[in-house]
């Protein structure tokens, strides 16, 4: 078959647009000009492109056409780049967060899990003078490790919410209370399971927009260099670590200390209901603390409707207190260690 350059093709298709526009037949067309079927198929496809033409030169279309809509791909790296840039930050802070106290006197931290907020078998007693005490204690600071609220909202736990002790909103203000009697001794805050499901059902994140104040925050962890007068050590801080075992309810954190990224001196977790509890190991020829909190429920229909086993009274937090020359206390009480804490910075 001969082979036309685009000149030609268009020339053809001149001479023959006036019986293509009357519908005369391709067989005639074919024979008009001498060709063969296949170059009388790509003359028909000129003959479109020049009635084409003429109906663009007709028409002023102003708006968004296809043209419009080319993806500036130099401008789509450059958002990606700087997005990349923002997270690579992001990830330098977190692996280089410091806690540091400034003062030269023993000082404590009570990290608190599992508060359960609405739920009607929760020791509020005890929270709120747990909150209280530590938010007017002098050199008593807070990190709250997950599960503020049940917040049932989730598909097939939504009925939960209407044998909750108060309605949702209060739930809600509940929370903010708690927040706001912490204030500035906040220091760090997890969420937990419960908490995160509002972030991602609808993509808010009620408790990161609650908190007071300064404070390291995580939806998943936190990790952080305590520092102060002879102190420094490595903590990190999950609602669950990976790993479970019958026989030993630290198990998850200890294997975190051994396979996990990060070398700590002090894990802390919630979650289980367990009840709040210390165990040590040694690792690398320097003693580590796994700390286990317990919750704030003392009366859980779900935990007896799965024969779990009962969750141990001693509430849902875990105070450390650092003396002045950095030895370590731990009290599953936070009035002993309030009271312990004040004659250490009194003496």
């Amino acid at each position: 078959m001969r082979a036309y350059t685009d000149d030609q093709l268009r020339e053809f298709a001149q001479q023959v647009i006036n019986e293509y526009k009357q519908c005369v037949s391709t067989k005639k067309i074919t024979k008009m000009l001498g060709v063969g079927t296949g170059v009388s198929v790509k003359i028909q496809n000129k003959i479109k492109e020049i009635l084409l033409d003429e109906k663009n030169k007709n028409v002023t279309i102003t708006g968004i056409t296809t043209e419009n809509d080319v993806i500036d791909v130099d401008k789509v790296f450059s958002q990606l780049l700087e997005n990349q840039k923002q997270i690579e930050n992001k990830i330098e802070k977190k692996y280089n967060q410091t806690i540091e106290i400034n003062e030269r006197k023993a000082f404590a931290i009570s990290c608190i899990s599992d508060c359960h907020i609405g739920n009607p078998g929760v020791d509020y007693r005890a929270l709120k003078a747990d909150c209280e005490l530590i938010s007017r204690t002098a050199g008593m600071y807070a990190i709250l490790a997950g599960d503020l609220h049940d917040n049932w909202i989730i598909k097939g736990l939504q009925f939960l919410q209407q044998k909750q002790a108060v309605d949702f909103p209060t739930e809600l203000a509940l929370v903010k209370w708690l927040f706001q009697t912490l204030n500035n001794s906040l220091v760090g805050y997890v969420s937990g399971n419960h908490d995160n499901w509002t972030k991602k059902l609808a993509g808010w994140d009620f408790l990161k927009d609650s908190i007071c104040g300064k404070s390291l925050y995580g939806s998943d962890e936190i990790n952080f260099t305590l520092l102060a007068d002879n102190v420094n050590e490595k903590y990190k801080i999950r609602h669950n670590f990976k790993g479970s075992s019958i026989y030993n309810p630290t198990h998850g954190m200890e294997r975190d200390l051994k396979f996990g990224d990060d070398i700590y001196d002090v894990a802390v977790q919630g979650h289980t209901h367990n009840g709040t509890l210390l165990r040590e190991s040694i690792y690398k020829m320097k003693k580590r603390y796994c700390i286990l909190l317990g919750t704030y429920k003392f009366v859980d229909a779900y935990q007896e409707q799965g024969n779990f086993p009962r969750t141990l009274r001693n509430n849902g937090c875990m105070t450390i207190v650092y003396s002045q020359d950095g030895c370590k206390f731990f009290f599953d009480d936070t009035t002993q260690a309030a009271e312990f804490l004040q004659y250490l910075r009194n003496r």
